[in-house]
């Protein structure tokens, strides 16, 4: 079970985003904030608990002159440098789960740093239905990962269905295949 907790649709300059998730034998939770600049998102801090049952680790970032950068011990010599306008993985998913108008609407195309792995979201496929939009795309590896890990798999496939509200669209819906199978996430409000 995962909790997201996002700001309302009208926010405004910053944002709050504070995530938990249990259940079958993993657990994580950690919180994002930031600024909206030039209608990109830009975020201040990032924190995480996790534990997969592959792996667990414990994560802070903090933005220092426009790049993510991990506080304290988090960070090894081998993890990449954070990519240039890199979102942390909560701020990643608040950009593809937040209400947009029409015209945002599938074209996420962003870099991700958690730390230690630099990834790349991308939603970039357009379907239209009567009742909806779905756009859709990949959640990729990209650098700090182990050759085994990138053999395992590097490209993940996801797709996010929104939905009309007033002037903007909601999403309501999305999936995104993991190495444990598909996750469907549904909007309860």
């Amino acid at each position: 079970l995962q909790m997201l907790s996002m700001p309302p649709p009208k926010f405004s300059r910053r944002w709050p985003v504070t995530s938990t998730t249990r259940g079958c034998g993993e657990a994580a939770g950690g919180t994002t904030g930031g600024s909206v600049a030039g209608g990109g998102l830009v975020p201040a801090h990032y924190s995480e608990d996790v534990h997969t049952g592959r792996r667990r680790s414990a994560s802070r970032l903090e933005a220092a002159r426009g790049l993510l950068a991990p506080v304290g011990n988090r960070g090894t010599a081998a993890a990449p440098a954070p990519p240039p306008g890199a979102l942390d993985p909560m701020t990643a998913l608040f950009a593809a789960l937040r209400d947009q108008p029409e015209a945002a609407l599938c074209r996420l195309d962003a870099p991700v740093f958690d730390g230690e792995r630099h990834t790349r979201i991308r939603l970039t496929g357009r379907a239209v239905a009567a009742d909806g939009i779905t756009c859709s795309g990949n959640f990729s590896r990209v650098s700090g990962y182990s050759a085994g890990e990138l053999a395992e798999r590097r490209h993940f496939p996801l797709s996010v269905t929104y939905r009309r509200q007033g002037r903007l669209w909601r999403a309501m819906a999305a999936e995104v295949r993991t190495l444990h199978g598909k996750v469907r996430l549904v909007r309860v409000d």
